[in-house]
C-alpha cells in the first residue's frame, strides 16, 4: 500500500510560498492571507494581571514576556487593535488550554534532552491541536485515529494490485462539520454484517438445521465416493454503493451509509501521509460541490514543528486523467511553527479562532447542497473518487481468461519500466 500511497503523492503538484499569488484562485489568496493575519499575540499578553490559574500557563506566560523584544515585534498585534471583550474571553479559554498543552510538549522535549533519547511527540502536538481547536470553535467533531478511504487512482485505469491491498489509512486528525443526510422513503433491507460474519452464519445455520452428520461407524462403512477436483474460486468483489462517494470514511460494502455525513474543515498528519490524505478530503468534497481550499497541518515523528498547509483542485481536467490535479501550497508564516514554543502555541490557536467564517462558510454550502448531493447519488451520479468504489468493467471482460496473478506481474513490470525511464 506504501508504494500506492507514494503514487498518489507523486502526483500531487506542490505550489511554492514564493509563488506570484494571482497564479491561485481568489478563494486560496483570501484564506491564505486570513492565516496569516490571524498568526499574532493579542497585546494584553504583554503585561498586566495574568488571566489564566494553571500554574503551568502562567509559568509559560512569565517565559513568553520574558522573552518579548525587538526580535519578535511583528508576532504582536498592532497597538491601535481593538478586541471586545468577549471575544477576549473566549480567546482567553483557548489560551490557556494551548499553554497547558505547550507545558506537556516542553516536558517532552526537556526529558529527551536529558536522557538522549528521541521520544515520539506527535500524539502531543494532535492533542494541542485537537483541544485547541474544540475550545476555539464550536459544532465541530475532531475524529483521531479516523480510517480515511484512499482515492483511486488519478488516471481512471484499473490497477489490479489494488485488490491485494488495504484500501484506507489511519490518520491521526479530522475535523470535520456533520450535515445530516435525507432519509430514503423505502430503504431496502441491507446486511450490516461483513461478508466473513454472514459465511459463518450460514455455516452455522446450515449444521443445526439439515440432516444430523453421521457417526464415525456409518462413515467407515459408507463406500468410498470419488471427490471432486477443487477449484480454487476468486471470492466476489463486494463494491459499496455509490452513496459512499459523499463520505470518507472506510466503511465495509455491507452497511448502509450513515445518516450523518462528515465533511472535512482541516486535517493533520505527517508528510507522508498528508498528501494522499488531502487529496482523498478534497475529493470528497468535490461531490458536495465544495470548491473551498482545505486547510492541513503536516508533522514529523519526533519533531515540535508543525507546516501548514492549503490545499485545493485544479479546475480544468485533462483528456488523460479521471480526478483533477490537487494542488498543496506551504502558507509562509513569520515564525517557524515550533509547538514547544509558548508564543507559536498561542498563535496557532488564534489562527483556528479566525477561521470560524471559513468554516461558516463551508457549512452553509453543505447545507445548501446537501439534496443535490443526496439524489446524485442515489441516481448514481455522483463524481467516483474512492478507490473501494472503482469498478473496471471494460479491464475485467476483456481479460477474463487470464490469471489474476499474471495480470499482477504485468501491472508490476509495467510500473518498474515507468519508474526506470523517469
Amino acid at each position: 500500500m506504501s508504494a500506492y500511497v507514494e503514487l498518489i503523492g507523486r502526483d500531487v503538484s506542490f505550489r511554492e510560498p514564493s509563488e506570484d499569488a494571482s497564479s491561485w484562485p481568489s478563494s486560496v489568496s483570501q484564506l491564505v492571507q486570513s492565516l496569516r493575519n490571524e498568526l499574532k499575540l493579542p497585546g494584553w499578553l504583554k503585561s498586566g494581571p495574568i488571566p489564566y490559574i494553571n500554574q503551568r500557563a502562567v509559568g509559560l506566560i512569565d517565559q513568553l514576556r520574558a522573552s518579548a523584544d525587538a526580535s519578535n515585534v511583528d508576532l504582536w498585534d498592532a497597538p491601535d487593535k481593538i478586541i471586545d471583550k468577549d471575544t477576549e474571553q473566549r480567546l482567553n479559554v483557548v489560551f490557556n488550554s494551548a499553554l497547558v498543552d505547550c507545558a506537556r510538549v516542553q516536558a517532552v522535549v526537556q526529558a529527551e534532552n536529558f536522557t538522549g533519547t528521541p521520544y515520539p511527540k506527535e500524539s502531543f502536538l494532535v492533542i494541542l491541536v485537537r483541544t485547541a481547536i474544540w475550545d476555539a470553535l464550536a459544532r465541530l467533531s475532531c475524529l483521531e485515529e479516523v480510517p480515511v478511504v484512499l482515492p483511486r487512482h488519478f488516471s481512471g485505469e484499473a490497477v489490479p494490485i489494488l485488490n491485494y491491498m488495504a484500501k484506507s489509512i489511519y490518520v491521526p486528525l479530522v475535523v470535520s462539520i456533520c450535515q445530516e443526510m435525507p432519509a430514503e422513503e423505502s430503504a431496502p433491507e441491507v446486511d450490516h454484517q461483513s461478508s466473513d460474519e454472514s459465511e459463518e452464519d450460514s455455516t452455522v445455520g446450515s449444521e443445526s438445521s439439515g440432516c444430523s452428520p453421521p457417526t464415525l461407524s456409518e462413515w467407515l462403512d459408507a463406500p468410498p465416493t470419488n471427490k471432486p477436483e477443487e477449484v480454487e474460486e476468486e471470492p466476489a468483489q463486494v463494491i459499496p454503493p455509490p452513496q459512499f462517494e459523499a463520505y470518507f470514511f472506510a466503511y465495509r460494502p455491507s452497511m448502509v451509509p450513515p445518516p450523518t455525513c462528515h465533511i472535512p474543515v482541516m486535517c493533520m498528519a505527517d508528510e507522508e501521509q498528508i498528501p494522499v490524505l488531502m487529496s482523498s478530503l478534497l475529493y470528497q468534497r468535490r461531490v458536495w460541490h465544495i470548491s473551498d481550499p482545505l486547510v492541513g497541518l503536516e508533522f514529523s515523528k519526533y519533531d515540535t514543528v508543525i507546516r501548514l498547509f492549503v490545499g485545493w483542485l485544479e479546475d480544468d481536467l485533462s483528456s488523460d486523467r479521471a480526478l483533477p490535479r490537487v494542488h498543496l501550497l506551504e502558507v509562509e508564516t513569520p515564525v517557524t511553527l515550533d509547538l514547544a514554543s509558548p508564543s507559536v502555541a498561542l498563535m496557532v490557536s488564534r489562527m483556528f479562532f479566525g477561521l470560524e467564517p471559513y468554516i461558516s462558510g463551508i457549512r452553509d454550502a453543505a447545507k445548501n447542497s446537501v439534496d443535490k448531493v443526496f439524489s446524485e447519488t442515489q441516481t448514481r451520479s455522483p463524481f467516483s473518487w474512492r478507490i473501494d468504489t472503482d469498478v473496471q468493467h471494460e479491464e475485467t471482460s476483456s481479460v477474463e481468461s487470464d490469471d489474476i496473478r499474471e495480470k499482477v506481474r504485468r501491472w508490476a513490470k509495467n510500473q518498474s519500466c515507468s519508474e526506470e525511464e523517469e
